[in-house]
């Protein structure tokens, strides 16, 4: 599933004002103690202080590198953002203040635990939007679809021939996991892939109709990407 890099308008669920300005999160580690317990010899000191400089900058970039690898893994559904919303994000995941955010915004899960239900659910979209494209002839959740890489769900095009005749079937896989989250989310992961029905690629007039049939579709996919980094670190929150 696509994240959109030039969508920069995104807002913190349960935010009523755009993300404000945040301090400079690149703060450098305290400098490290060295104690010297034998005398310097004359004319070695420069020499030390060079040392010790050339090591402090050793560690800071060390330090700074682990850093930056930590937070990439802490946000690595919201990787397609910008840095700003980035930070107000990890910000919030480091003081699990996203637990009371996503809860108040969405304060339960969707009872579409069914396939039936899925499929149902799905089809009516489908009818309300996009009657006149081609049918779809399975949604099901998936244990095998794993959310990395940025895929949420999997919209497959299968052709076979049965009897002298060429049919095509769509269908619609969605992670598991999913089974366990607020309705609007589903709705916004379902929007995606029925979407592809149409339009294969992710380009304008597959977001155009994403949006068509989904006016908060990328709120929601905002929302549901920092409900990911929220799981990663601190699990689960609507069982």
């Amino acid at each position: 599933m696509a994240v959109l890099s030039q969508q920069t308008d995104y807002r913190l669920p349960g935010d009523a004002s755009a993300p404000p300005p945040w301090g400079n999160r690149n703060r450098l580690p305290a400098k490290p103690v060295f104690l010297f317990l034998k005398p310097t010899p004359a004319g070695a000191t420069d020499r030390l202080h060079k040392s010790q400089s050339a090591t402090d900058n050793t560690a800071l970039r060390s330090e700074n590198a682990l850093s930056v690898m930590s937070q990439a893994k802490e946000l690595r559904y919201l990787q397609g953002y910008s840095p700003q919303l980035q930070q107000q994000a990890l910000e919030l995941l480091e003081a699990n203040r996203t637990t009371a955010i996503l809860q108040k915004k969405y304060p339960q899960a969707h009872d579409l635990s069914s396939e039936k239900a899925l499929y149902q659910y799905a089809q009516a979209i489908k009818n309300e939007f996009m009657r006149s494209s081609a049918p779809i002839s399975k949604v099901i959740y998936d244990d095998k679809i794993h959310v990395i890489n940025n895929a949420l769900g999997l919209h497959t095009f299968v052709s076979r021939v049965q009897g002298g005749k060429l049919k095509s079937k769509n269908e619609i896989r969605i992670s598991s996991l999913f089974r366990r989250v607020p309705e609007p989310l589903l709705r916004m992961i379902l929007v995606h892939e029925l979407a592809h029905v149409r339009e294969k690629d992710h380009n304008k007039a597959f977001y155009k109709l994403c949006c068509y049939m989904e006016p908060d579709y990328f709120q929601l996919e905002f929302d549901l990407r920092l409900y990911l980094c929220h799981r990663d670190r601190h699990g689960e929150l609507w069982n």
